[in-house]
């Protein structure tokens, strides 16, 4: 099992551990070493002023130099407040997308396409250039494998009955929510926006390194194991859990190195 951190926090940001000691957050990701399989770094790393950024970059190389990958943050949904938000242009993401190349080149290993595929869209293409969610998504995906050559995708596609993630991106956050729904309620959501049985493909060893678990409220250790077992049993290669997260992924939790025994 390998972890993906989404690292929604500052280069200098500490976390407390369960006996109340503080620990640097990006000196224990790097000290994971190839324990953490990818690291997201949030949308504000690119507009650091310049001698942030340039220790950002020497943190990325670090994080890299120990066979992480780093993959800079970018969302791809209007910030409407609606309750179905539409996608961003295509030209806005892609050039959000070479912002992040431009301030980390040479320190970056691809991008995190957050606020994706949601239930209200996720259709396959059904011709060449239709509307459809994997037209958009998989052709951003494209783009970017052919403009950085060897980057990697990380797409959320939350609970998606939809194969055609996991055949277009590298990684795909199949599942992220609260614990107690993790563990009563694990299911998919189909285009209607229901509740179904799990697609047979979730459970398909070939692509059970693709597969990310994000897992929150998450409050003990034993329930941290719990939900890390039941991702190993749902076929996912990497999770992340997390204690609280009343301010999204802004710290490590009290249990990050037991977290890495696994």
């Amino acid at each position: 099992m390998k972890i993906v951190v989404p690292a929604y926090f500052g280069l200098e940001h500490k976390w407390t551990d369960s006996d109340g000691r503080p620990h640097d957050c990006w000196r224990s990701i790097e000290e994971a070493r190839n324990k953490v399989s990818i690291v997201i770094p949030d949308e504000s790393f690119p507009t650091l002023a310049p001698s942030s950024l340039k220790s950002a970059q020497k943190q990325f190389r670090r994080c890299r130099g120990v066979g992480q990958k780093v993959l800079g943050y970018v969302h791809t949904r209007e910030k409407s407040g609606d309750d179905k938000p539409a996608r961003r242009a295509a030209t806005d993401i892609l050039k959000e997308i070479d912002d992040w190349y431009e301030a980390y080149d040479g320190c970056l290993d691809g991008i995190f396409f957050d606020e994706a595929v949601y239930w209200y869209d996720q259709e396959s293409a059904t011709k060449p250039n239709d509307n459809s969610a994997e037209t958009f998504f998989g052709g951003l995906i494209k783009q970017l494998k052919e403009k950085h050559q060897g980057a990697t995708s990380v797409l959320i596609a939350g609970q998606t009955v939809s194969e055609w993630t996991v055949q277009h991106s590298d990684y795909v956050v199949m599942w992220e929510e609260k614990y107690d729904v993790y563990l009563n309620k694990y299911c998919a959501i189909n285009k209607e926006d229901a509740p179904v049985s799990i697609p047979s493909w979730w459970k398909n060893s070939k692509y059970r390194d693709q597969i990310v678990h994000l897992v929150w409220n998450t409050c003990s250790v034993d329930d941290m194991n719990n939900a890390i077992d039941c991702a190993r049993n749902r076929n996912a290669g990497n999770v992340f859990v997390l204690d609280e997260r009343k301010s999204g992924y802004d710290h490590l939790p009290p249990y990050w190195e037991q977290e890495l025994n696994h």
